[in-house]
């Protein structure tokens, strides 16, 4: 798996997910709190949205047209993909 960013506690989100890439443009850190967008190669449009803080990781999973198709929660992120 290749990564994208690792966190300052050490978290790693991956550079592909599904058929995402993520945008490095959207990682943002706070408060323990990383967020990211990934984005189709085909149509350059969000397929996941990464939520993840110190207790859960949610994934949100979107449709070519922009609609929510499915959220997944866990604690780790790699247990995930």
């Amino acid at each position: 798996m290749q990564i994208a960013y690792t966190s300052q506690d050490g978290r790693k989100l991956p550079y592909s997910m599904g058929y995402g890439l993520i945008d490095p443009l959207s990682i943002i850190e706070n408060d323990g709190t990383i967020e990211a967008n990934y984005i189709s190669e085909i149509s350059n449009c969000v397929v996941h949205k990464v939520t993840w803080s110190l207790k859960s990781c949610k994934i949100e999973t979107f449709n070519s047209n922009g609609t929510r198709g499915r959220i997944t929660v866990n604690r780790d992120l790699e247990k995930a993909l």
